[in-house]
């Protein structure tokens, strides 16, 4: 197989085929998937390594601007939506300031 049919195929696994409209296909997977994730995080313990931040596959966390009681940074949720609850934040973080917990969605079925 060549390097190009091998690139256009892991594309079509992942749903972001540059040239066929990347955004509004991972729209779609987030509207279908069957997993959202929770993600509870304890402020008071983080020390702000952000590795949490930094292994998230989804980008759902940032480091916050404020700061906890320590002087340090914690992570906060910007997309929850993005959070399939998959816990890699949970298994980097060396405090166990926070973690994920996947919830099944509940699907729609046509009726008809």
């Amino acid at each position: 197989m060549g390097a190009a049919a091998e690139k256009e195929m892991r594309e079509n696994q992942e749903g972001t085929a540059p040239d066929e409209g990347g955004a509004s296909r991972d729209q779609d997977k987030r509207a279908k998937r069957r997993f959202r994730g929770e993600v509870y995080i304890v402020r008071e313990r983080c020390k702000g390594c952000g590795f949490c931040v930094e292994f998230c596959p989804n980008q759902s966390l940032a480091l916050d601007e404020a700061f906890n009681s320590k002087g340090y940074h914690p992570p906060v949720v910007v997309d929850l939506d993005s959070c399939n609850g998959c816990d890699l934040c949970g298994l980097y973080c060396p405090d166990f300031a926070i973690h994920g917990v996947r919830r099944k969605t509940k699907e729609k079925r046509d009726e008809g």
